[in-house]
């Protein structure tokens, strides 16, 4: 399942993928990124040329995906909890 919208931030319209989810089973052969290069090809079909994304630090599975298939971070949060 891969959910996104696009969305106009800055007069400019994006791609925002709000979910991606391949199920636990069927992980690590493809298929995530199989599903990002068909949006892509959706995303540019509907005349828009960025994709933003969020994804939390701890998922380096999802994160080495994405840095594979050309995506670039743009910052980085981060956090201490006290006691």
């Amino acid at each position: 399942m891969l959910w996104f919208a696009i969305e106009t931030r800055q007069q400019k319209a994006i791609a925002l993928i709000y979910n991606i989810i391949i199920d636990e089973a069927f992980r690590q052969r493809g298929y995530g990124k199989q599903a990002m290069q068909a949006l892509e090809v959706e995303v540019q079909r509907l005349g828009v040329d960025e994709i933003r994304l969020h994804v939390f630090g701890n998922n380096t599975v999802a994160r080495k995906l994405y840095q594979n298939m050309g995506y670039e971070e743009t910052n980085v949060m981060m956090r201490k909890v006290l006691g």
